[in-house]
């Protein structure tokens, strides 16, 4: 090999090194999302802990995998020197000449090959990784993260300052049992408000032996 087909051989393994790495930071920044979104969402309906680790480590994986299956072709070698390319319009269409020379799709004279090698070389000092694979996806998906999470911190201090009992983000689930009702009484039933920022509907239950309820919620009779 070389010394002009090791220049251009270097960029483009480090461009692959940095899609990667960008491929995984983003999946683990929409993973930390849908982890956030998965504990509001167990806490809300009450799971106990196990229930909701498993629920959470579930969600975290899903989505991890599903960004890695929309982003693989990316990391495909030919979709990396496109994004090259792209960085140095001054190529125009050089280094993919080159990178074709180096895995063998296309085959040239001593000379030519040379020729397109030592202009590859040049085009491939210039270019700037950063600019050919920004990492503008990963801070979105970290923003989005980094909102959900707040969410979660917020209404868990939230909590803590009304005084309830921190088990988890909406409150435990509490257990009434209505008083039996008189011989001669038709029916009994029984409304279930829960509290306001859990955003469940009301409930309305008929002849209920017991009534499970989120902590704070009202109920009437």
């Amino acid at each position: 090999m070389s010394p002009d087909e090791r220049v251009v051989t270097a960029l483009i393994e480090r461009a692959t090194r940095r899609a990667r790495a960008l491929l995984i930071a983003e999946a683990a920044a929409w993973a930390a999302a849908m982890a956030a979104a998965t504990f509001m969402t167990t806490s809300a309906l009450g799971f106990a802990r196990p229930a909701r680790v498993a629920a959470i480590a579930a969600a975290e994986i899903a989505v991890a995998a599903a960004v890695g299956l929309l982003r693989r072709r990316e990391l495909a070698h030919h979709s990396i020197v496109r994004a090259l390319e792209r960085a140095a319009p001054a190529s125009r269409n050089l280094l993919m000449t080159a990178a074709e020379l180096t895995t063998g799709e296309l085959s040239a004279a001593p000379r030519s090959r040379a020729r397109v090698f030592a202009d590859a070389a040049a085009i491939s000092r210039t270019v700037d990784i950063g600019r050919a694979l920004p990492p503008a996806r990963v801070r979105r998906a970290a923003v989005v993260a980094s909102v959900a999470w707040a969410a979660v911190i917020g209404v868990w201090a939230w909590r803590g300052a009304s005084g309830v009992a921190p088990g988890s983000i909406f409150g435990s689930r509490a257990t009434f049992t209505p008083a039996a009702p008189p011989a001669n009484a038709a029916h009994v039933t029984v409304t279930i408000q829960p509290p306001a920022y859990t955003s469940l509907p009301t409930r309305t239950l008929t002849d209920p032996s017991e009534i499970e309820a989120i902590a704070g919620a009202a109920r009437t009779p």
